[in-house]
């Protein structure tokens, strides 16, 4: 016999064997369901160590169907839930035919009320009381070592199970504590339906069940879950999910008189890491992972998986608090939706709601966030963000007759984290040392590591704070309104660019001007590569058009008013809190500091254009010794010089009725303040500003008191952080400067005085009558703090082409050239001055000589000028005949814009009317 013949025959008898099998094994399958049942309701039973019962077990192999009904595992009796597991029905349907092929098809699955029930307690779990059961039946030692497995050579591809139907109702799990049933919690799902012929997976209503102690029923609720999936992929290396569709999950956080959300929850994860093993092997550990071991190619990789959409509708977080329901909030969002692949997330309409004794319904309410990915850069180790859209934050403050917004929230916050120190910390048991590894070695690279995000694009559109005042009786309708704004910020961080656009603190509608503050634009440039690195490199900073509008009304000044209300935000438990004395500390080692182009952010260039201060005072009050008054009520400074009847004099001086402010509108705003621009290069100790301007005090005249065209600064900026700052030169080129003597004062002296009281009472920017803290108090500052504070150097400060405008009582205003000497070596010699001692020698020196250039050339006594003496009619008339004489000098020695304003005045002087002066110089 030949060996073809002998396989053939071989197959022929092993197929009739198979067939003979098949048979007997289907028939005995007609008695299976009896068989089965009865295996698992005794071997079952004696291996787990209790009942285990099956009502009804019924199967049809012709027709693939398998049924079972009434399926039980009770608990162990040292627990108190009936059964561990329970299981109304289930249902099976099969390809029979399929069985014998690599793929098996299962036609339907329905599964009718599984519960499962996790109950443990002091001692003990019911899932560890079943292990220890199976073992003990199987004659098991846990702590024996495991026989290493053979490997087989020709590994068998597992079939291919296909589910055409899966129906899951009502599925209920319940963690239980036998000792403390108030810490039971449970998880459900109404319905689950899952076909992997059409790809598709819904779930309908799941919800997670709180604790006893808590009053709210559940923790988490969903109404659906909707998943469409490309069928083909389902058994592909690559799953594609078309779309995930979330609907309504809501979150509820509760606060109680006795607990709250995460003390109840901290104590059930505290039970429950109890219960883990701390003596099994590592690999057992069931708070460790184990790893795979793929050395051999043995496991398959896990597929990919491709998510078209992920969309959540309705998104709701809930803080409940049961005592006080009207402090009850809620975060919600319409509609977040993630597109990975398309690189696409966006949110839509985020809002924090106010609690219910506020009117305002939300704190806070975004629009818009939208977020566009590079493509496929998510699934890399350093994501890129090409841009970041935000559009219209905003948020809501209110102020009324019973409470405000920040009072408000501050009892919502308290309410939870005033009991987060009696919260119990769980923790892991100790992780098994992991055996040591003598022929690995750690490998060093020195390569850079990609940053982790890189983020190209961000921008923030319509920022808005709204403000309801509802205590502001001068108001008829109380409606929100704006009280701070950003039209956009805007950063490219690849090109190193940030732009914020149109900054604007609005007034309130009791006052004229529209704006309080206004800054047209802020442009940022800096070197992006330096934005991953150990320095940040600013290249430039450009600050476009601030402008400060201060106005005072008969009432009030807009800053008080802004201020008055901001002050009712502040909680009075921390306003009426005094600060405990500062113990004082000992010295320790001063540690050298960095040098300035060494700190971790750098400056090359700030520059500020347009710059301006302006005050608007009332009518009435203009130009007018109220004025004063008006100006303390806006921006609190002590008023210097209180009412004195020699301040009439000059109303009852005939010479004193000029007309030199008549072409000034007097409700025109004062511009304080103000330059054309300024440019600071840190790093190289340079400060230039052009055009500066400065206002005179209140009570003289609507002009300028100082007009610089230039003024510069050169100082060693290695200093700024030394005990000596060095200040290498101070150059101001062209200053004009106004001199105008009242009766008992003269401007450079009001001014003077008005810096020192705004300095030495900074309390009185707080009115005393309202409640809230005060800003910290100046205190006289001793000789041992001026001691330790930076000391000053100055080298040189030279001032070139100096005109004084002055202007005594009823005379024309006459220009007097002021030739300065320069100073040297401020401070040099006592090793440092302090700022103060400094700017005392400079402004001495500067008031010396220009006191003595104006009398010098009006014939006005020295003292006259300073202030020893007072300014009377004689005064003034003899005056009089000196001023040809100082016309004359003046055009001698003064540039050719002043000769033609002396050349002015004199005309002036011939052609004047009776009763009065005018001047035509500024």
């Amino acid at each position: 016999m030949t060996k073809q013949k002998l396989k053939k025959t071989l197959k022929i008898v092993i197929g009739g064997i198979a067939a003979l099998i098949i048979l007997i094994v289907l028939t005995f399958l007609f008695w299976l369901g009896p068989t089965v049942k009865f295996v698992a309701g005794t071997i079952g039973s004696k291996a787990l160590g209790t009942e285990v019962s099956i009502d009804r077990l019924k199967v049809n192999p012709m027709k693939g169907i398998i049924s079972l009904s009434d399926f039980s595992i009770r608990n162990p009796e040292i627990f108190g839930q009936s059964n561990a597991v329970s299981l109304a029905s289930l249902d099976i349907s099969v390809d029979m035919a399929s069985l014998f092929s690599s793929t098996v098809t299962v036609h339907q699955v329905e599964i009718n009320s599984p519960h499962f029930v996790y109950e443990q307690n002091l001692k003990s779990d019911n899932i560890t009381e079943f292990i220890h059961n199976v073992q003990a039946f199987a004659k098991m030692d846990p702590s024996a070592p495991k026989p290493e497995k053979e490997k087989k050579k020709n590994r068998k591809t597992a079939p291919v199970i296909i589910v055409e139907s899966l129906i899951i109702n009502d599925v209920q799990v319940q963690l239980a504590n036998t000792h403390d049933h108030e810490l039971d919690i449970g998880f459900g799902i109404k319905s689950l339906a899952v076909s992997m012929t059409n790809g598709t997976f819904v779930l309908d209503q799941a919800y997670v069940k709180n604790p006893g102690r808590l009053e709210t029923p559940n923790l988490f609720t969903l109404d659906r879950i909707n998943v469409e999936m490309e069928p083909d992929s389902i058994y592909s290396t690559n799953i594609h999910i078309k779309a995930v569709e979330v609907i309504n999950p809501h979150a509820y956080v509760e606060y109680n008189s006795d607990t709250d959300t995460a003390g109840e929850f901290l104590k059930l994860a505290q039970s429950l890491i109890a219960k883990i093993p701390t003596n099994a092997p590592e690999a057992e550990m069931t708070n460790t992972v184990a790893t795979t071991n793929t050395a051999g190619g043995d496991a398959p990789p896990p597929p990919d998986v491709t998510l078209d959409l992920l969309a959540v509708d309705n998104i709701q977080l809930h803080a409940i608090n049961i005592g006080e329901p009207d402090l009850n909030v809620q975060l919600s969002v319409d509609r977040l939706s993630v597109a990975l692949e398309d690189g696409k997330v966006e949110m839509k309409n985020l809002r924090l709601s106010n609690p219910e004794t506020l009117e305002t319904p939300n704190l806070f309410s975004l629009e818009n966030v939208a977020v566009q990915l590079k493509p496929g850069s998510h699934k890399t180790a350093s994501p890129v963000i090409e841009d970041i859209r935000v559009t219209s934050p905003l948020a809501f403050l209110e102020l009324n007759k019973e409470n405000n917004t920040v009072s408000e929230w501050l009892r919502v916050v308290n309410s939870y984290i005033e009991r987060i120190p009696t919260y119990p910390i769980p923790s892991l048991p100790p992780t098994p040392e992991k055996p040591k590894n003598d022929t690995f070695t750690a490998v060093a690279t020195n390569q850079p590591t990609a940053p982790p995000l890189e983020l190209q694009h961000i921008a923030i559109e319509n920022i808005a704070a709204h403000l309801l005042d509802t205590t502001d009786t001068n108001l008829t309708t109380h409606t929100p309104r704006i009280i701070a704004g950003i039209d956009e910020i805007s950063a490219r961080l690849t090109d190193g660019r940030i732009e914020i656009n149109h900054i604007t603190v609005p007034n309130h509608p009791d006052f004229a001007a529209s704006n309080l503050f206004h800054l047209a634009q802020i442009a940022v440039s800096l070197d992006p590569d330096s934005l991953y690195s150990d320095q940040i490199v600013i290249n430039d900073v450009m600050i476009d058009s601030p402008q400060v509008d201060l106005e005072q009304t008969e009432n009030s000044g807009n800053v008080a008013s802004l201020q008055g209300t901001f002050k009712h935000f502040i909680p009075p438990e921390i306003a009426d809190k005094i600060p405990e004395p500062e113990q004082p500390e000992p010295a320790e080692e001063k540690k050298p500091s960095l040098p300035i182009a060494e700190q971790p952010v750098v400056l090359h260039r700030l520059a500020i254009t347009n710059l301006s201060v302006n005050l608007k005072l009332p009518v009435t009050t203009n130009n007018t010794e109220t004025a004063g008054m008006s100006l303390k009520s806006l921006n609190p400074m002590e008023q210097v010089g209180k009412l004195n009847p020699m301040g009439q004099i000059g109303k009852l001086n005939p010479l004193s009725s000029e007309d030199e402010e008549a072409e000034i509108d007097p409700d025109a705003p004062i511009t304080l303040v103000a330059f054309s621009d300024l440019v600071l290069q840190p790093l190289k100790g340079l400060l230039h500003i052009n055009g500066l301007r400065i206002a005179n005090p209140p009570k003289f005249s609507r002009r300028d008191m100082v007009k610089i065209e230039h003024f510069s600064l050169d100082l060693d900026p290695d200093s700024l952080q030394s005990d000596i700052l060095l200040i290498r030169d101070i150059q101001l080129t062209n200053p004009r400067v106004r001199y105008e003597r009242h009766i008992l004062k003269d401007n450079i002296k009001a001014f003077q005085e008005n810096i020192e009281q705004a300095v030495l009472h900074r309390e009185e920017y707080t009115d005393d009558t309202e409640p809230g803290p005060k800003i910290a108090e100046a205190t006289p500052t001793t000789e041992t703090e001026e001691e330790e504070g930076q000391k000053v150097i100055i080298e040189r400060i030279a001032i070139d082409g100096c005109i004084v405008y002055a202007k005594l009582s009823a005379l024309p205003t006459l220009p007097i050239p002021l030739p300065l000497p320069e100073l040297k070596d401020i401070g040099k010699e006592k090793g440092g001055a302090t700022p103060a001692e400094a700017a005392t020698q400079v402004y001495d020196t500067f008031y010396e000589e220009m006191l003595n250039a104006v009398s010098g050339a009006t014939g006005f006594a020295g003292d006259t000028l300073k202030g020893l003496g007072s300014l009377t009619s004689d005064m003034v008339s003899g005056a009089k005949d000196s001023v040809g004489k100082i016309t004359k000098g003046t055009t001698e020695t003064v540039e050719e814009v002043v000769e033609e304003t002396v050349e002015k005045v004199e005309k002036r002087r011939k052609t004047r009317r009776a009763g009065g002066r005018r001047s035509v110089f500024p």
